[in-house]
């Protein structure tokens, strides 16, 4: 069974710590092509790899000395020496090119040439060792005799060229220039400091790559191949991801995506105990704890304690004046506290609304565990509220819904037949025994809808049956569709996923799943509803009894494109069709008639919805009274919906709330509502939702005040109220004028 490190990858065995390598595979592969394409002796090309603590430098560097030791071209050219993680001991060049015979000597003892090692560990004891010039060329000369070139496996490199004297600077780098010289591959949390100055030896010197936090995508895929690696083991967090991958989601949001903490919650979800996302997000704090106050403690002054806890206390991203206003210090002693905090990479200077740069902590699940452990009661409370309104947020509650759906759309006979009995098997929790190709796709297709819209743990093997398939037939429009359906539940590969439907439909214009897939890609990913509504319009010549998607279309044109007599249409066609839908389709055209004015339509199909929920009744007759001029009746009406039972589970992305919030901007209470928000508990339990108000009010900019944790909702949510506007604002703010400059990150 497959062993998991924590903070130390080297101590796990070669064939573990490969089974659990899952997380950078691709950029793996790029970096070994990138050697292979090196020649023993040309110009270098050397690297550094920035990344913040858990980001997985030490691990991506282990893994790239196996890679190059067990490659049999690059292992006849190269020479792959690993060192410790911290080389506390550099202060000169003498001791770094003596760190570099030690690693040789480890090679030589592991590659089987006992003889040789020893004879370098003699050597190392001469004087010729005492001195730069003389150690590097000793070490060159032995690593010569290999008939290989080295690559020096550097972690923490911005230490160990921040403790060389500034003049050796740059007797490294002649010798790291010259033909056939080592090539460095190396590895640190923030870039040396002589990167940024042009004066320096090592001015842009490396090729720099980001280490990126890991994607929810991703991290469902980390999980499930780590699963299936541990056999028996792994089955609790199989479970976990095809029962509740919302719970997944939202650690994924909090935590940042940071491998390790990824390594740290596989281990909480195998071991099973905690059920609920709040308990697995208090089981991680409590694993953290230890390294976090080391942390801390490690800041050299009261005064620079004092900085990070107002930085992380506050957890939106604060001003310098306000960081002064808040710790009672000068303004010039805050700034000098700042630039110290970010030179030992705890914080960084980010964009706001506003001309003055804001201040945050980089790794931000620290900043989780700061507001959980040193703040109030109230802030706690709002962590505790933030952690159910994602869940809510990322659930797939509707997954029936989405059932009878995509049976609509299925081309009939056995595909359709066999595409049932494999979804019937997963909505009861069996697994479907698929028994022939076609049945694979089916049954794959089934997981891919249980874990829709980012929950996508089979992702890679689904797409790997779907691409085999059109490489045996490339015209067949269903397989494009079934491979565009895989992709567009990766919001990073929406153009592909565009691509594929659009080939479905090129290849087949008669397939309605591809005119349904093509439609929900164009709106929900690339909020292009004009389009939309085409594709819509295609499906539904094809089949114009589907009530369901008459339904969407009238959605689309009463909620985005500002068309209420089409919307109407299409509603009352639904409705026609499936008189089982006639109480949703009321309620919509109740809200379609209140977004228009048409106050007395609404009222008389105010009656014929009472049985809707109460939360959802509250919501609408909050907007009859706003039709009134009745502001504080209406935030009555609003509160009682957000208080009931439902609570954040039940509004966090619910239609009827963001109609509503619409309404309450069109007839002038915006600025009014922001003030009960914030007067109330409201701004701090549904703080996305009053995020994104915000933004809808003042503009999108304003989503850059708010913390990453909160933003990402906030953002899908202001996306959906801005998208009826004339002239829609960006949905990627631009990046405003503001005083200072921010740090540079450097791109893969």
């Amino acid at each position: 069974m497959t062993s998991i490190a924590i903070y130390d990858p080297r101590r796990l065995k070669e064939e573990d710590f490969l089974a659990g390598f899952i997380a950078r595979d691709d950029l793996v592969d790029f970096l070994l092509a990138q050697l292979r394409l090196t020649a023993v002796d040309g110009e270098a090309r050397h690297r550094l790899f920035l990344g913040q603590r858990g980001m997985g430098k030490t691990s991506l560097l282990r893994r790239l000395e196996i890679g190059t030791r067990t490659d049999p071209d690059l292992a006849a050219a190269l020479l792959p020496l690993t060192f410790r993680e911290e080389q506390y001991n550099i202060r000169s060049l003498d001791r770094f090119w003596r760190n570099c015979g030690e690693a040789l000597a480890e090679w030589l003892e592991a590659s089987g040439d006992v003889a040789s090692a020893e004879r370098l560990d003699s050597e190392m004891c001469s004087a010729a060792w005492d001195e730069p010039d003389g150690a590097a060329e000793a070490f060159l000369a032995r690593a010569a005799e290999t008939g290989r070139r080295p690559v020096l496996l550097l972690d923490n490199l911005d230490l160990i060229l921040d403790a060389l004297p500034p003049e050796q600077h740059w007797q490294l780098r002649r010798i790291l220039q010259a033909q056939g010289g080592p090539i460095v591959y190396g590895a640190a949390a923030q870039a040396p400091r002589q990167s940024g100055d042009p004066q320096a030896a090592f001015y842009e010197f490396f090729k720099l790559s980001l280490l990126e936090p890991l994607t929810a995508a991703e991290l469902m895929r980390c999980l499930q191949r780590l699963a299936e690696a541990r056999g028996d083991a792994g089955k609790p967090v199989v479970e976990v991801l095809v029962r509740s991958p919302e719970r997944l989601q939202v650690l994924h949001r909090l935590t940042g995506g940071n491998p390790r903490i990824l390594a740290l919650l596989y281990q909480l979800l195998e071991r099973a105990e905690s059920d609920t996302v709040f308990s697995d997000l208090e089981g991680l704090l409590d694993q953290m704890t230890p390294l976090y106050k080391a942390r801390v403690e490690e800041l050299r002054t009261e005064l620079q304690r004092s900085m990070l806890d107002a930085i992380a206390l506050h957890w939106d991203p604060i001003t310098s004046h306000d960081l002064a206003e808040t710790t009672r210090v000068e303004i010039t002693t805050v700034s000098s506290q700042l630039a110290k905090l970010k030179q030992i990479g705890l914080i960084e200077e980010v964009p706001t609304s506003g001309a003055r740069a804001g201040y945050q902590l980089i790794e931000r699940f620290f900043n989780v565990w700061y507001l959980m452990r040193h703040g109030t009661r109230r802030t706690r409370q709002k962590m505790r509220w933030l952690t159910e309104f994602l869940r809510s947020f990322y659930s797939q509650d509707d997954l029936l819904e989405l059932r009878d759906r995509l049976l609509r759309q299925m081309p009939s006979g056995e595909w359709g037949e066999l595409y049932t009995e494999a979804l019937d098997a997963a909505l009861a929790g069996r697994p479907a025994a698929p028994a022939t190709w076609k049945e694979a796709l089916v049954a794959a297709f089934s997981q891919l809808e249980r874990l829709a819209h980012e929950h996508l743990a089979v992702l890679t093997q689904v797409e790997r049956l779907a691409r085999e398939q059109i490489a045996r037939d490339p015209k067949e429009a269903v397989y494009w569709a079934l491979l565009g359906s895989i992709l567009m539940l990766d919001p990073r590969r929406a153009v592909d996923a565009e691509k594929a439907f659009r080939e479905a439909t090129t290849l087949d214009p008669l397939l309605v799943v591809g005119w349904h897939g093509l439609s929900f890609i164009l709106s929900q990913r690339f909020d292009r509803y004009s389009e939309a509504a085409a594709a819509l319009r295609r499906a539904l010549i094809l089949d114009p009894t589907s009530a369901r998607t008459w339904v969407y279309l009238g959605y689309i044109l009463a909620d985005h494109l500002r068309s209420p007599e089409e919307a109407e249409e299409a509603y009352c066609r639904a409705k026609s069709l499936d008189p089982k839908r006639t109480l949703d389709i009321n309620a919509s055209l109740v809200w379609l008639h209140l977004s228009v004015g048409r106050i007395d339509e609404a009222r008389e199909l105010r009656g014929d919805i009472s049985d809707i929920s109460r939360e959802h009744l509250s919501l609408i007759d909050a907007g009859f009274e706003l039709a009134n001029d009745n502001f504080g009746t209406a935030a009555t009406l609003l509160a009682d919906a957000l208080d009931s039972n439902a609570g954040a589970a039940g509004f966090s992305r619910s239609l009827e709330l963001l109609r509503l919030l619409r309404l309450f901007e069109r007839h002038g209470y915006g600025e009014r509502l922001i003030d009960w928000f914030g007067a109330s508990h409201h701004a701090d339990r549904f703080a996305p939702v009053y995020s994104a108000f915000v933004a809808y009010i003042h503009g999108a900019n304003h989503l850059l005040d708010v913390n990453p944790e909160v933003r990402d909702a906030a953002t899908g949510i202001y996306n959906w109220l801005a998208s009826d506007r004339a002239i829609a604002e960006p949905s990627a703010p631009p990046k405003p004028r503001r005083r200072g400059r921010a740090a540079k990150r450097a791109g893969r």
